[in-house]
C-alpha cells in the first residue's frame, strides 16, 4: 500500500474515532440527564405537600425541557450513528471487507458480454459492488451501464472526469448527500415506479367538468338562499344545493383518485426532499462542470422545493376533511374537495413533466459520486489519458467506462 492510501485510511480511522468519541459523550450526557427526572419529580410532588401547586408546576416545567433536551440529544445521536456507518463503508471499501459493503441490487448478467463475467464487474464482490454509493436504483443502473460499455465515447469520457476530477476534493459534498437521505430512509429511491406513476392518466377533464358546474351550483344556491333567508323568495334554494350534492358524489371515485395521487406524490418526493435542498442550496464555486450537471435543480422556473412546498399545502388542505363535521361544512359552502382535486391533478401534471429532469440529473450524479468517491480512497490511481487517434470509439455512444486506472 502506497503512502498516499496509508494517508487516507489514517485519516478515515481518526474520523471514525473522533465520530466514535462524540457518540460516547453525547451518550452520556443523555444518561446524567435522564437520571435528574425522577429526582424532579418526587421533590416536585413532596414541596406541593407543603408549598401548594407551584413547585408542581416548577417541575412539571423541568421535566419538560429536560425531555425535549434528551430528545435533541437523540436526534444528534441518530445523526452521528448515521455519519459512523458512512465512514465505516469507506473503511470497508478500502480494506475489501465485502460483508460491510452494501451491496447493489442483484441483476443477471448481460448475455454474451465480452468480459462482465471474466473480470468479475458485475455482482457480490465485483467491481461494482466496491465503487456503487449509489441511493438509487437509477444511479446504480446507471455506474453499472457505463461499466459494461463496449464501445466507449471519449468526449464523454472527458466530460465525466472533468466533473469527476471536482468532486473528488468534496468528500463533505459527497458524504452530506448520502447523510441527507439516510436521514429520511433506509431503503433505496426507486424514481422509476414514481416516474411510470405519474404518466398514469388522471381524471382532470372529469374534474376540471364538474368544478365549473359545482361552483356555478354553488354561486346560485348561495344567491337564492340569501333571498330565502331575507324572505324574498321561496325555498327555491333547495333545487341547486341537491344538484350541487349529485354532482359531489358522482364524482367520489375521482375525487379519491387525486387524493390518493397526492398522499403518495407527498411520501415519495419526502424521501428525495433533503437530498433537492441541499443541492438547489449548495455553494458550488467555481466547480462549474459540477454546477451545470446540477442546472435542473437550480433553475428559477423547476426549482425542486418550489413543488414540494405546492404538493405540501395541498395535501394540509385535503387533511382539513379528516373532520367529518369540517369537510361537511366546507364542500357545503364551496366545492372544496373538487378544487383541490383539480389543483392536485395539475401538480401531479406539472411533476410529470419536471421529474424526468431531476430523475436524469441525480442519476448521472450519484454514478459519478461513485467513482469520485472510490478515487478520493484510492489517491494514487490514475486518470487515463483518451488518445482518439487509437481509440476505436462508437461516435454516437451516449456511455464511457471507468474513467481512470485501476491497478488490476
Amino acid at each position: 500500500m502506497t503512502n498516499k492510501n496509508l494517508t487516507r485510511r489514517k485519516a478515515i480511522e481518526n474520523h471514525i474515532r473522533r465520530i466514535e468519541k462524540r457518540l460516547q459523550q453525547l451518550e452520556a450526557d443523555r444518561l446524567r440527564f435522564s437520571r435528574y427526572r425522577p429526582f424532579i419529580f418526587v421533590a416536585g410532588v413532596a414541596l406541593a405537600y407543603w408549598l401548594g401547586w407551584t413547585p408542581f408546576i416548577i417541575a412539571a416545567l423541568l421535566i419538560s425541557i429536560e425531555a425535549l433536551y434528551y430528545h435533541r440529544i437523540g436526534k444528534v445521536m441518530h445523526r452521528h450513528q448515521l455519519w459512523l456507518t458512512i465512514k465505516s463503508t469507506q473503511l470497508a471499501r478500502l480494506n475489501l471487507d465485502w460483508e460491510h459493503i452494501p451491496e447493489p441490487p442483484l441483476k443477471p448478467p448481460v448475455p454474451n458480454h465480452p468480459f462482465e463475467s471474466d473480470l468479475d464487474i458485475t455482482g457480490r464482490c465485483s467491481l461494482h459492488h466496491l465503487v456503487d454509493t449509489a441511493v438509487s436504483r437509477e444511479g446504480s443502473q446507471r455506474l453499472r451501464d457505463w461499466l459494461l460499455q463496449t464501445r466507449p465515447n471519449p468526449q464523454y469520457i472527458e466530460t465525466r472526469q472533468q466533473i469527476i476530477r471536482e468532486l473528488v476534493p468534496l468528500s463533505r459534498f459527497r458524504d452530506k448527500l448520502l447523510l441527507n437521505f439516510l436521514m429520511v430512509s433506509q431503503e433505496q429511491l426507486d424514481g422509476e415506479k414514481l416516474l411510470r406513476w405519474l404518466h398514469v392518466p388522471s381524471p382532470s377533464h372529469v374534474v376540471r367538468r364538474a368544478l365549473l358546474v359545482s361552483f356555478g351550483l354553488a354561486v346560485i344556491n348561495l344567491v337564492l338562499f340569501l333571498g330565502y333567508y331575507l324572505g324574498w323568495m321561496p325555498g327555491y334554494w333547495v333545487i341547486p344545493f341537491a344538484t350541487y350534492l349529485v354532482v359531489y358524489f358522482t364524482h367520489q371515485a375521482a375525487l379519491k383518485s387525486s387524493f390518493d395521487a397526492i398522499l403518495l406524490l407527498y411520501d415519495e418526493l419526502d424521501k428525495f426532499k433533503t437530498i433537492l435542498r441541499y443541492l438547489e442550496t449548495y455553494p458550488y464555486g467555481n466547480n462549474m462542470h459540477l454546477k451545470r450537471l446540477c442546472a435542473p435543480f437550480l433553475s428559477q422556473k423547476t426549482v425542486p422545493t418550489v413543488q414540494l412546498r405546492k404538493i405540501t399545502w395541498l395535501v394540509t388542505a385535503i387533511s382539513l376533511r379528516i373532520n367529518p363535521v369540517l369537510a361537511i361544512l366546507l364542500n357545503i359552502a364551496l366545492p372544496w374537495d373538487l378544487f383541490f382535486a383539480y389543483q392536485i391533478n395539475r401538480c401531479k401534471s406539472r411533476c410529470a413533466e419536471q421529474f424526468p429532469e431531476w430523475l436524469n440529473a441525480w442519476s448521472e450524479l450519484e454514478a459519478l459520486v461513485s467513482l469520485a468517491n472510490f478515487a478520493y480512497l484510492h489517491p494514487d490511481y490514475v486518470f487515463p489519458e483518451i488518445l482518439t487517434e487509437t481509440c476505436h470509439c462508437e461516435e454516437r455512444s451516449d456511455e464511457a467506462p471507468l474513467p481512470f486506472s485501476l491497478p488490476y
